[in-house]
């Protein structure tokens, strides 16, 4: 009897519950994954882009700041699931940060132009372990490390964000910055990455000195978000002078929540 109750009782745990809520295309990230790639976000009234049901072979992502619990349970509620928290750092303009002559003497960082690309999306396609695309297990990995290389890719190019910075050592490229200003008009570091074998020796922190250099010589906040997953992130940046700002709950949904994509 007590199976029976909760069969009747329960939702498809296989569905997702799309109505009311404003469901718009993300184009590009259809066109990398090779799936039906959407941004949701609740709203009162039907939007004309709002579906009634999940199509086949698709993602949903949302973003709730950690705050609004009514959010977060709604969504559940419809089927997402709780993958990751985005906590953003800022790092005060009238606190200039270290400049790359603090690190090593090898270290130099430049504005990427088009003949770093190749070494920029190796770095980028075998970075990345705790972006929110990484972290879901229904996410294939190859195709999250896809993502982070066509991402990278784009700020090289100059077809997203403001700009791009590479750091070489010994002449050849280790880590690279892409940045953007945000809506609030503030100088946000968008992708970044260091290879693996020269972490710890200073590159990060020059990339990101240079960044925050930047903003303080513009009179702005530099951010960034980062996962609370990495610790090691968090407390990288904390480091160099960025204190918390804001976080947000990361939630995605698929058509078939049992099923990856």
């Amino acid at each position: 009897m007590l199976s029976q109750m909760n069969s009747e009782s329960s939702p498809d745990q296989g569905a997702l519950d799309l109505s009311r809520l404003t469901v718009r295309s993300d184009s590009w990230l259809s066109s990398v994954t090779g799936m039906n790639c959407y941004k949701v976000s609740l709203t009162q009234e039907p939007h004309d882009e709002l579906l009634g049901r999940p199509d086949a072979n698709s993602f949903y992502s949302v973003r709730v700041n950690v705050s609004d619990v009514e959010t977060v349970t709604s969504m559940l509620d419809r089927g997402f699931r709780l993958i990751d928290t985005t906590v953003t750092l800022s790092c005060d303009s009238s606190l200039p940060s270290r400049t790359t002559d603090d690190y090593d003497a090898k270290i130099r960082v430049y504005d990427a132009n088009p003949s770093d690309l190749t070494e920029v999306e190796s770095l980028a396609s075998s970075g990345f372990h705790f972006s929110r695309f990484h972290l879901d297990p229904r996410f294939p990995n190859a195709i999250a490390d896809e993502v982070k290389c066509q991402w990278a890719r784009n700020l090289v190019l100059g077809k997203r964000g403001d700009g791009c910075l590479v750091a070489r050592r010994n002449g050849r490229v280790v880590g690279f910055l892409g940045f953007l200003s945000d809506q609030r008009g503030r100088l946000a570091i968008d992708l970044v990455a260091v290879e693996e074998a020269t972490r710890r020796k200073g590159v990060g922190s020059a990339l990101v000195s240079a960044l925050s250099a930047s903003a303080y010589d513009q009179g702005r906040t530099a951010v960034v978000g980062t996962q609370i997953a990495n610790r090691g992130s968090v407390h990288f940046y904390e480091s160099l002078g960025y204190r918390f700002d804001s976080a947000e709950y990361v939630l995605h949904g698929y058509a078939n929540s049992a099923e990856a994509p």
